[in-house]
């Protein structure tokens, strides 16, 4: 077996040795596993387009956020909802994965 430092000198090695542009190939995206990239991805927006969660859990007002703090949860929002009102003070609410997380008090924060 080889060590980490082994393996990385063979790797650079062996990427040294190869001279020139590499092949390319365009195929759907369906087909591209275990391929790499020869260009970056661009988009022409942000995506997805608004602030989203990460994993589930509550969305509260960050000046709320308090140990002790009592919150009524006034509802949940699930991931393909669409939030358009702010969360109100005193609020809080369950939040699903990829969810859109609403707004605050601070309306600049939407998109």
């Amino acid at each position: 077996m080889l060590t980490y430092e082994q393996a990385r000198n063979k790797v650079i090695e062996e990427v040294g040795k190869r001279k020139g542009p590499r092949a390319t190939a365009v195929v759907s995206v369906w087909d591209a596993l275990g391929l790499v990239l020869a260009q970056e991805v661009k988009t022409d927006r942000e995506y997805p387009p608004f602030n989203r969660s990460t994993r589930d859990g509550y969305a509260v007002r960050a000046k709320e956020a308090a140990p002790g703090a009592q919150l009524k949860c006034a509802g949940e929002i699930k991931a393909g909802d669409t939030v358009r009102e702010a969360l109100a003070a005193g609020t809080c609410l369950q939040i699903m994965t990829g969810a859109a997380v609403p707004a605050g008090d601070d309306r600049t924060h939407q998109p």
